[in-house]
């Protein structure tokens, strides 16, 4: 450990990623650069460092909060923390990762307060106050699990991808070594890998835990349903499907003692398909893709930067909606030609004044139906992305705001958890 905290030479640490440099001028000539030589010291192993104990931990059952208290309102006494590399001792454990609190109004007990009973006040600017800020955002008051194993099993067409993510753009060997420290065998979240690569274990879990992997279909025939000899039924069709097995240590109350209980919980689901892309959007869960979105937007900014994402959801978000435009013209023009040979079939609610442009009688903008205002799952999609893009995690610099890389930091980790019922985090 003492190689990962050797003396570091704090003005080649990069502000934006908080991350050494790598390529310094030489003899102070900004077109002559040389590969500075940092040994074994600083950040180049203190990242490796934190997350192969975050693994140990994890594999100990010991998941690690972190709590870092400081006056973050004064530029004066702002430091270099390193959050982004600790973060990875507090997510390779499976805990809720660091958390950040201004400590810079709780100096000195108010003076309406007895100093002698400051702990326990509830009045602002009190070290009562203190505490229960503290305890309202730890994830000590929600169900936690611990040692928590869980595995991935699929029908033989699929398999999670574990393929490094693509670049789109050029960033230095610390930031890209960053990102794939925080992937775990495909999984992105708070968890650690294994030497099964379709296990992964975690030391804490609770009930607003996330975490994001892709899918890739392997099969020759690049279809997910598949069709397989079984002796006795000849060929059959085998659906696409996903288990998985997820073992915890619980703690129960046994009158008036405490007793630990292992579990194991299985869960079998059918991945219907579908080539009707109508169907799939309104089997849409707007909660569900929040959480990944995030996950994919932090993973991206790790990859290629805040500026890089901007453009990444921009695209997405533009790709998104006019596919959802053109499945309505699709689906209306086969209502349309069902009807006219007299087929009459149960169908999803429709109604093509809210999803087409043109419509007579239709109450909604041509700029509202391509926002997909008219859609019942996807309406407020556009402002779920933007609001994602305006968290402190994601939002680049500029004016006035300017968060250090450890409230970045700070903030992608509390993001993390999104509790579907409460946007107000956002």
């Amino acid at each position: 450990s003492e190689s990962a905290f050797e003396t570091q030479d704090t003005d080649f640490i990069d502000p934006e990623t908080g991350l050494a440099e790598r390529d310094v001028e030489l003899n102070g000539d900004p077109d002559t650069h040389q590969r500075r030589d940092f040994g074994r010291s600083g950040l180049r192993n203190a990242d490796l460092y934190f997350n192969g104990l975050g693994v140990r931990c994890a594999e100990a059952a010991l998941g690690v909060e972190l709590f870092v208290l400081g006056n973050f309102e004064s530029e004066s006494e702002r430091s270099y923390i390193g959050l982004p590399i600790l973060r990875l001792l507090s997510d390779r454990s499976g805990a809720s990762g660091p958390l950040l609190v201004g400590v810079g109004a709780y100096a000195e007990c108010s003076s309406e307060v007895d100093s002698s009973n400051c702990v326990e006040s509830s009045i602002g600017g009190t070290v009562g106050a203190l505490l229960r800020e503290v305890s309202a955002r730890c994830p000590w008051g929600r169900p936690i699990a611990f040692g928590t194993m869980l595995r991935l099993r699929m029908t033989p067409s699929l398999r999670i991808d574990s393929s490094p993510a693509e670049q789109h753009t050029k960033h230095h060997y610390e930031s890209e070594r960053l990102a794939s420290l925080h992937e775990s065998n495909g999984f992105f979240g708070p968890l650690s890998s294994s030497s099964e690569s379709d296990l992964v274990v975690a030391a804490t879990c609770d009930n607003v835990s996330s975490f994001t992997f892709d899918v890739d279909v392997v099969s020759k025939s690049g279809k997910a349903n598949e069709r397989i000899y079984l002796e006795g039924r000849g060929e059959v069709e085998m659906n696409a499907c996903i288990q998985s097995c997820f073992a915890y240590t619980s703690i129960l109350r046994s009158g008036d003692d405490f007793i630990t209980v292992r579990r194991l919980r299985v869960l079998s689901t059918n991945m219907k398909m579908s080539d009707n892309t109508e169907d799939i959007l309104s089997s849409l869960d707007a909660e569900a893709l929040a959480v990944v979105l995030f996950h994919k937007l932090s993973q991206s900014s790790m990859q290629d930067g805040l500026e890089e994402t901007q453009h990444v959801a921009q695209d997405w978000l533009l790709s998104t909606l006019l596919c959802t435009y053109r499945s309505a013209e699709a689906y209306y023009e086969k209502i349309k030609a069902e009807a006219e040979h007299g087929i009459s079939r149960s169908r999803k609610t429709f109604y093509s004044t809210e999803r087409l442009m043109g419509q007579k009688g239709s109450e909604l903008t041509d700029r509202d139906v391509l926002l997909a205002r008219g859609h019942e799952r996807l309406s407020s999609l556009p402002l779920l992305v933007f609001s994602l893009l305006q968290c402190d995690a994601l939002r680049p610099s500029g004016d006035s705001f300017r968060p250090t890389i450890d409230s970045r930091a700070a903030a992608a980790a509390n993001m993390a958890p999104l509790l579907p019922s409460g946007p107000g985090r956002w």
